[in-house]
């Protein structure tokens, strides 16, 4: 067996060396070897994935990338080495999240936008009301088509959810901050934190369908999400919240919130969870949360009722992204703040021991490549 895999991290915000670190990782010991860094102009706000033709995919999130918008960027991954493939625009402003369909024909990007980049709007409503609001970038979802190889083709369709809704409604600032596909219906899911909402999609015809949303308690800002691998179970983190919500869905794409887990009871308002991974092999859940800088265990051999069994500390500051060795035997916590990837090895139970880190300048996504 080789114990030698390609690691990739990205880095966000920083104002020096950010773009796409690469690593030899060697599984045997847990060691990183430094390779080289590829477009260190980018903001690799999300984890990159990687299809079956090793066609790795990246979003640069920024508000301009050659044009106004976002851009997303293909690499061939061959030999520990990335070359770069083909470069598209995203539409909007500040893409940060991708996914690949099922069978990698699609993929789709949902995008934050700035909260900063508005313009002042100035409207009469039918009573003859004056008043006025922000108008923001448009929060699009975008279905692109993918080549034989692998490569970006053209966009076939777009969506922006904030549109469903009543004017006032859309006189709000959506945020679409991540989408997932569920492969056993086929169901794209996108977090909305800037409407409080959840929405389902499916693809048909080279279209993208919108089905249905569900509403969480305002403010909550939902952010990321994991998708149980066996039953009809989206987990899914909170910005404005210290818990994460359970979702139960159906083939349809209708959608309903059936549980809450509180994960702490620390007194900071800026409690701000961002990732949420389920183990590869194990019933347990993982969370990192802002603010208070823990990452938490949770078991959910009981798939609706989560249980909490550890609250441990990242290892550093800011934990935006975790993930596993391919093995399952260690967890990284990518903390951007403290400039280090933080390795915890996983015990039998699925807690966490703090084993050493690794620096990187503004961690922000890790991924391994066999």
């Amino acid at each position: 067996m080789n114990n030698k895999q390609f690691a990739i991290i990205g880095s966000w915000t920083g104002e020096n060396n950010k773009g796409l670190h690469t690593f030899e990782y060697d599984s045997s010991d847990c060691t990183f070897k430094e390779l080289k860094t590829y477009n260190d102009y980018m903001n690799v706000g999300c984890t990159p994935h990687v299809s079956s033709k090793k066609v790795l995919y990246v979003l640069n999130e920024t508000l301009k990338d050659k044009d106004y918008g976002g851009r997303l960027y293909t690499f061939k991954v061959e030999d520990q080495s990335l070359t770069n493939m083909n470069d598209v625009s995203t539409l909007s402003v500040n893409p940060c999240f991708s996914v690949l369909s099922a069978d990698e024909k699609y993929a789709l990007v949902v995008h934050h936008t700035a909260s900063g980049n508005g313009i002042s709007v100035v409207e009469k409503d039918e009573e003859g009301n004056v008043f006025s609001y922000i108008r923001h970038d448009d929060a699009i979802v975008v279905l692109y088509a993918t080549y034989e190889d692998g490569s970006i083709g053209k966009i076939l369709d777009m969506h922006i959810p904030q549109h469903e809704f009543d004017a006032k409604i859309q006189r709000k600032h959506s945020k679409l901050h991540s989408v997932y596909l569920d492969k056993k219906t086929n169901l794209y899911f996108v977090f909305d934190k800037g409407l409080d909402k959840v929405y389902t999609y499916k693809i048909e015809k080279d279209k993208l369908v919108y089905l249905n949303c569900v509403d969480v308690l305002e403010g909550s800002k939902p952010r990321y999400g994991v998708i149980h691998p066996t039953e009809n179970i989206l987990y899914g983190t909170n910005e404005g919240q210290k818990c994460i919500y359970v979702y139960a869905y159906k083939q349809n794409g209708s959608i309903e919130k059936i549980n809450e887990v509180c994960l702490s009871e620390k007194d900071n308002k800026l409690c701000l969870a961002s990732d949420i991974q389920k183990h590869p092999h194990k019933e347990i859940l993982y969370v990192a949360l802002r603010g208070i800088d823990d990452l938490f265990v949770l078991d959910i051999t009981d798939s609706k009722n989560p249980v909490k069994l550890q609250e441990i500390n990242c290892g550093g500051r800011h934990p935006k992204a975790l993930n596993f060795s391919k093995d399952g035997n260690y967890l990284f916590s990518c903390n951007m703040d403290s400039d280090n990837v933080a390795i915890f090895t996983i015990d039998e139970e699925g807690k966490l021991i703090y084993n050493k880190d690794l620096h990187v300048n503004k961690a922000s996504s890790i991924l391994f490549i066999e």
